[in-house]
């Protein structure tokens, strides 16, 4: 499984696990890893920030992201929501 520690990780996700270019949802057109630009001083509100990057791209518009893909890392100025995601059409 991914382990995901340090922003440079998050970043390389991309390359080293690319998702599916084909799935049920239909074929990738889009691919990236979003790392919120700006620590959180709490994991609470870093959490809160990738549930409002689930939210603007939600399955149901195409967009997948796999278990691993998706979290929180621990930097030291602070906390940061990643996610590697694509996008189905």
């Amino acid at each position: 499984m991914k382990h995901v520690h340090s922003k440079w990780q998050a970043e390389r996700l991309a390359i080293v696990y690319p998702l599916p270019t084909q799935n049920t949802i239909g074929r990738k057109v889009y691919e990236e890893v979003f790392i919120s630009p700006n620590p959180q001083p709490r994991i609470e509100m870093a959490i809160s920030v990738l549930k409002d990057i689930q939210k603007e791209h939600p399955q149901s518009s195409g967009w997948l992201s796999e278990e691993g893909h998706e979290g929180v890392i621990e930097n030291a100025d602070g906390f940061y929501a990643f996610r590697h995601h694509a996008k189905y059409k």
